[in-house]
C-alpha cells in the first residue's frame, strides 16, 4: 500500500519509530516515538503532502486539499490522523 511506503520511509527520514497504526477509512492512527522534537509534526506534513499529490495526480486535480479558511476540504479528509508520541 502506498500510504505504508511513504510513512515507513519518512518515519526513517524524521526519526520516528512507528510501534503501531491502525489505518480507517478516513483518517489513521499512529503511535509512534519520535527521536528529534520535530518529528511527528514533519512525519504529517510530509504524508499529507505526499497524499495530497498522490489525489491530485490520479483525479486529475489541482490544490493543496484545503479551503480559503485553511481547513481540510471535503476530498481530502483522509489525511486527518491522530497521533500518539511517547516521549523518552
Amino acid at each position: 500500500m502506498l500510504y505504508l511506503h511513504h510513512l515507513e520511509e519518512l518515519s526513517h527520514k524524521f526519526r520516528c519509530a512507528v510501534h503501531a497504526y491502525v489505518l480507517m477509512t478516513n483518517h489513521v492512527h499512529l503511535l509512534l516515538t519520535p527521536a528529534r522534537k520535530d518529528g511527528p509534526s514533519l512525519l504529517m506534513k510530509h504524508l499529507g503532502q505526499r497524499y495530497v499529490q498522490y489525489i491530485n495526480k490520479t483525479y486529475r486535480r489541482s490544490g493543496s486539499g484545503r479551503d480559503a479558511s485553511g481547513r481540510a476540504s471535503c476530498r481530502s479528509r483522509a489525511i486527518c490522523c491522530g497521533v500518539t508520541a511517547i516521549s523518552n
